[in-house]
Parts: structure tokens; sequence; C-alpha cells
């Protein structure tokens, strides 16, 4: 995270389950470790409300989950705030900047502005909301809400059980990738200790939260050589390409064979360390 990055986000205002206009924006400026957050939403004219509160969200197959941040201050009829946090834990959330979705500026259920990391009309998601932090995991190593290495859990590898009885899936013109189950996120914790670390990687826990799965198979090389591999879902684009070359997941496999990559679903693949190298 040593380089500069600039990312806006317009707020829209949601009232009574309609989207309204743009009415603000948010500003985030990541340079180093820090998070630099600039809010500036323009209230309407004659509307008397409560109190403002900002939170982080993310989405789960069921709802919004908002984290609550902190209360947004107004100055005559314009709401602004700035502040700054790490990246990494973004305001002692237990979460990092990348496995959230949005913000939201928030007055009651009918009445708030929202802004979209991806600009997506949510207006048919219920929220919930959650006014204390998540706890970060006490082991620095595995860092996740959905501990990655819970207490069914045993050292030791465990990826060819995995393999044979984890629910398959299809990889339809990735023929390079074969042998692939769907796991979740804490299934890492039944890998070889070597991989563990995963578990705490912002690009692979974020991939996790919005596809609700990962992708745990084997990978065939032209020369015949075979190597254990975990996928992250997703769709390829140049930002994707960014993060995920950052997180180390450098090869993106598409599910589908065209000779456009842009706008495609597949994964992004990083190679499993692996006992003895047997793959």
């Amino acid at each position: 995270m040593g380089n500069y990055k600039r990312n806006v986000t317009y707020f829209y205002q949601y009232r009574t389950g309609c989207i309204g206009s743009t009415s603000g924006f948010l500003k985030m400026e990541v340079k180093g470790e820090i998070v630099r957050i600039i809010i500036n939403i323009q209230e309407p004219m004659g509307i008397h409300r409560s109190n403002p509160v900002l939170y982080f969200y993310y989405e789960t197959p069921d709802n919004l989950t908002a984290v609550k941040i902190c209360d947004v201050e107004r100055c005559g009829e314009v709401l602004t705030l700035q502040t700054k946090t790490g990246w990494e834990k973004m305001f002692d959330t237990g979460r990092d900047l990348y496995s959230f979705d949005g913000v939201l500026v928030y007055y009651n259920k009918n009445d708030y502005y929202l802004g979209d990391f991806k600009d997506r009309d949510r207006s048919s998601y219920e929220l919930v909301l959650k006014e204390e932090a998540e706890k970060p995991s006490d082991n620095p190593e595995i860092n996740s809400t959905e501990n990655v290495q819970d207490t069914q859990s045993v050292k030791g590898d465990h990826f060819d059980d995995m393999i044979k009885e984890f629910p398959k899936l299809p990889m339809g013109g990735a023929q390079e990738l074969f042998d692939c189950v769907r796991i979740n996120l804490k299934d890492i914790g039944k890998l070889d200790i070597s991989n563990w670390k995963l578990g705490a990687n912002s690009f692979l826990t974020h991939g996790f939260y919005t596809y609700q799965y990962l992708m745990l198979g084997k990978l065939r090389f032209d020369d015949g050589k075979k190597q254990a591999v975990i996928g992250v879902p997703g769709v390829y684009s140049n930002r994707e390409k960014y993060l995920a070359n950052m997180f180390g997941f450098e090869q993106f496999i598409p599910v589908k064979k065209t000779g456009i990559r842009t706008g495609q679903f597949g994964y992004w693949i990083v190679e499993l360390a692996m006992p003895g190298d047997r793959y």
C-alpha cells in the first residue's frame, strides 16, 4: 500500500425506499498505511432531522451489514466530516478497507444517504446496523470474523480430503483448472500451516464476503506439472487486477474463454504450499 491512491464515491439520498439525486461525496485518500476520509453532504432546506451517524457497510447474502463508525457534524445545512484511520484496521472495526462495500450516513430506517463503492442500487437490501465494532481475532496471523482456524481444525494438511469430500465446482472452459471444490473461509485452517496466512489476506477475505465461497483445486501447467491452488472468484477489470496483484494473486483464469478478459467471471489464483511438494 505504499502508493498514493484517491477515490471519490457519491452519496445518493434514500427516502422511504426510493433513490433520490446525488447529495454529496465521500473522498478517500490512501497513502501508505493511512486512509484520509472527507465527507460533504448538502441537506435539503427546511427539513428537521436527527443527528446523522456514519456507518461502513458490507454485503452479505441476506442484507447490508453496517458497522457504526462515528457521528457526522452538521454545519448549517451541510454535513461534514474529516478524519483518518489505518486501512488495515478501519476505526477498530476488525475489518480492512477492502472488505467494505460502501458507506452510510444514517438518520433512520426510512431516511439516509448511501454511497456504494461499486455504484450499485441498494434500495432492495435490508439494512442491519451494528452499534459495536467487530472484535478481531486474538491471533494476528489469522484475523477474520469467520475465525479461519476454528476449534474443529487440527494441525496438518487436509487438502486431499477436501478435494474428495467438498462440493464440486464446474470450471467450464478453464480446462487448466481441475478437481476444483467450493470451500469456506474457515477451511483454510485445514490446509498446511504455511498457508494459514491467507486467512488474513485482505483481497481473499473481500472476495469471500462478496461471493460467499472460495475455490480450492489444482492447476495444470503446459509442461504437465500440477500445482495445488486457491482461487478468489471475481470479475476481471484493471482495478481488480491492481488489487489482486498487490495481495499476491497475480494470475486470473476466466471460466469462459473469450478474446476479451474485461468483464469476464473467473478466479484470481495463488499457489499453495504443500508438504512434500506432491503436486
